[in-house]
């Protein structure tokens, strides 16, 4: 029975897929307001192994992702590789959520150094 459970738990801590699509993310320049569907992001606590559909336009390279609270630093931050598959720019990290308390947050992905796109993040509990 020992052994079954150390099983159990190992498995637990695996990283669980997720993937978030923020192709409708549409910021416009100019006067219009960027367009959002409804709600923030939704991300489940744990160890994430996280596919992402960046917005329209968004280039291949190396990007950073940050979970912070609404004001104050990055509380849990990641960097992976986006690349261009059937013109949809995709971007895969491992991202760790679990010790975050479930509510609400901001996610920043951006190219290192540069202008960082934010989006309304609700972590589930």
């Amino acid at each position: 029975p020992h052994c079954h459970f150390r099983l159990s738990k190992t498995h637990v801590a695996a990283y669980q897929p997720v993937t978030l699509d923020l192709r409708n993310w549409i910021v416009l320049r100019g006067e219009q307001p960027p367009s959002t569907p409804a709600g923030p992001i939704q991300l489940p606590r744990g160890r994430l192994d996280l596919t992402i559909f960046l917005p329209v336009g968004s280039e291949a390279g190396k990007y950073e992702v940050q979970v912070s609270p609404k004001m104050g630093k990055p509380l849990v931050t990641a960097t992976g590789s986006a690349v261009i598959q059937n013109g949809i720019t995709v971007l895969k990290i491992n991202l760790d959520t679990f010790r975050l308390n479930p509510g609400n947050y901001v996610l920043g992905i951006g190219h290192p150094g540069e202008a960082t796109n934010f989006y309304p993040l609700l972590v589930k509990k």
